[in-house]
């Protein structure tokens, strides 16, 4: 890689970043495009109000063209944009800026991501869906799929209620009738009192970072909860098999692995800042190099 005056400059952006494979990526595709370009990890941090410009200052005053956005600064990232795409204006989070023409342009690809891995192996019509978690990837998966699918159901908990009625709460400013979005505390999940329990849910999706680097151990869902009946989803990609995962494969469920929803979100991430569409056969590549690194 040879880096000049010229070398345009993309990254990662969020707390934690040293463990993300997006740079693997994204480097991997500029050199096969023949861009003069590279993908960095940025850690930022936010501990005054103050520091919420960085974000901005980052993409103007250092003349950075596009970043990724993770955990925890999502949300800060839709309010940074000058504009926004259709989903990032739904849930108020975005994950992917573009610095153009001195003007910042949000995306979010996320929801993108998950519904293309989720069509993969389910459809998401009339089905009882269980979100754990309420963070930036939570809203955006639920966003996509009221966006573009007609669930029964989507059922949101995690272990701070208020922070769940919260995204409950603006997500229902949008949300079409032909589905039904509410937040249900775990517990009462199984308790045969309550108007949906374990039972009646069709596809679970875990957002929460429980079972992550140095998490490998945790899962964010009781394992009695997993039945064969089914769909187990978690965007965790590092490791490849988390507990979850392993747990949902021993009780013969149908399992998504994060390395899907990474893929596909990243992959959109790529159209936006190289302009051009990526083609299946490229993703393919990129899948396989995603694959040999996380063994």
């Amino acid at each position: 890689m040879n880096i000049t005056g010229k070398t345009s400059v993309y990254g990662i952006v969020g707390n934690p970043v040293s463990h993300s494979l997006s740079p693997l990526l994204h480097n991997f595709a500029f050199k096969e495009f023949g861009v003069d370009a590279v993908y960095v990890p940025f850690l930022f941090d936010i501990k005054q109000k103050k520091d919420e410009k960085l974000l901005v200052n980052l993409l103007t005053n250092f003349h950075v063209k596009g970043l990724s956005v993770t955990i925890p600064h999502k949300f800060l990232a839709f309010k940074t944009a000058d504009f926004k795409d259709d989903l990032s204006t739904f849930t108020q989070s975005s994950n992917t800026l573009i610095n153009k023409d001195q003007k910042i342009y949000a995306y979010n690809t996320d929801g993108k991501g998950a519904l293309d891995a989720l069509y993969n192996k389910t459809t998401l019509k009339d089905k009882n869906i269980l979100i754990l978690g309420y963070g930036g990837s939570s809203s955006a998966i639920v966003g996509a799929i009221l966006l573009n699918d007609q669930p029964k159901n989507i059922i949101i908990t995690g272990r701070n209620k208020q922070k769940g009625l919260k995204l409950v709460k603006d997500l229902n400013k949008n949300i079409p009738h032909r589905s039904h979005c509410f937040f249900e505390e775990l517990e009462n999940l199984s308790n045969s009192k309550s108007d949906i329990t374990i039972d009646d849910i069709d596809v679970i999706i875990n957002t929460t970072p429980v079972g992550m680097k140095g998490k490998e151990n945790q899962s964010p869902l009781p394992e009695q909860y997993i039945q064969k009946k089914h769909i187990v989803m978690d965007i965790i990609y590092n490791p490849q098999e988390t507990q979850l995962i392993k747990i949902a494969k021993a009780k013969k469920a149908i399992v998504i692995e994060g390395y899907w929803m990474f893929l596909y979100q990243a992959v959109y991430q790529m159209e936006l800042f190289l302009n051009k569409k990526i083609e299946k056969e490229f993703i393919k590549k990129l899948k396989n190099l995603l694959l040999k690194t996380l063994k």
